[in-house]
């Protein structure tokens, strides 16, 4: 796969997160202030981790290295850690736990 082809897939990827995201938001504008306040910082880390993926993908588009296997790996990572930052932001609005 040529870092083109990569590129686009990822930006598939980056779109469905962003969705992901505004969905996130949406459910947690439903929360009591405390739980919106407790989900503050899950949210923000998943946005920065969204916005770092973006630059990446915007990076490799223009460079196209002819290594890159470094920045996929990476950029693989993020896409880890974000899917278990949201894993975590669902579970806590699923299970209630934005009590006072």
């Amino acid at each position: 796969m040529d870092v083109k082809d990569c590129c686009q897939g990822l930006e598939q990827e980056l779109t469905i997160w962003k969705a992901r995201l505004f969905d996130l938001h949406r459910k947690i504008d439903h929360l009591p202030s405390a739980g919106k306040e407790r989900m503050l910082p899950n949210v923000e880390g998943i946005h920065m981790l969204v916005f770092e993926m973006s630059d990446r993908v915007d990076a490799l588009r223009t460079e196209c290295p002819s290594e890159w296997g470094t920045e996929k790996k990476e950029i693989d990572d993020a896409y880890g850690a974000v899917g278990v930052k949201y894993q975590d932001a669902l579970h806590y609005i699923g299970a209630g736990n934005f009590g006072g």
